[in-house]
């Protein structure tokens, strides 16, 4: 009885040793490789114009931009402070000159700034004239009629005066009967845009 037992305990144990050394090899998989981080996005200025390339003085342009992956935008140039990552901005430009606006959008740290630049030139305001100014006629007899022709270049109005009156058009004709007998005299002045202060 004594030898049966001693060859029954060996048995059981060695199944339990078995069991142990399968769990212990299975525990090998559950291990993991380590993650790479994520490297962040360089900034992007998607966009960045102006309504218009070149005005007359004391007139406005609207600049208007987009951008991806930036947390934060400055302006420099003929411009300055600090914008947001999309908009807009209307600008009056009083000076004659060549305008020039940059934008600097910024992402995460470790990226590099994306830089973009706009340029508006201004020009002066033209002079006006009145490029031409005349009568069908010199001397005509009592009650007969001329006609006045005129043209204008950079005018915003035109008045008369003299023997006629009232606003005129920039650039037009007018019949009149002349009925006294004397010397007429016709006066036209035009003004044009107002400058700047």
């Amino acid at each position: 009885m004594k030898h049966k037992m001693n060859h029954k305990n060996i048995f059981i144990s060695l199944i339990i040793l078995i069991f142990i050394a399968a769990c212990g090899g299975g525990g090998g998989g559950s291990s993991s490789e380590p993650t790479t981080p994520t490297t962040p996005s360089n900034p992007s200025i998607t966009s960045f114009n102006s309504s218009s390339s070149s005005i007359l003085e004391g007139e406005s342009i609207t600049l208007n931009w987009s951008s991806t992956n930036a947390n934060s935008c400055s302006a420099s140039g003929d411009w300055t402070g600090a914008r947001s990552a999309n908009g807009n901005e209307t600008l009056q430009l009083s000076s004659v000159k060549t305008y020039t606006f940059t934008l600097t959008c910024s992402g995460a740290s470790g990226t590099t700034n994306a830089v973009s630049s706009v340029s508006v030139e201004v020009s002066a305001i033209p002079n006006p004239s009145i490029d031409s100014f005349s009568s069908s006629a010199q001397s005509v007899s009592v009650n007969e009629s001329i006609t006045l022709s005129w043209s204008t270049s950079n005018t915003t109005e035109c008045t008369a005066d003299g023997d006629w009156s009232g606003s005129k058009e920039l650039d037009g004709t007018e019949t009149l009967e002349l009925t006294s007998v004397k010397t007429y005299t016709f006066d036209l002045t035009c003004t044009g845009v107002k400058e700047i202060a």
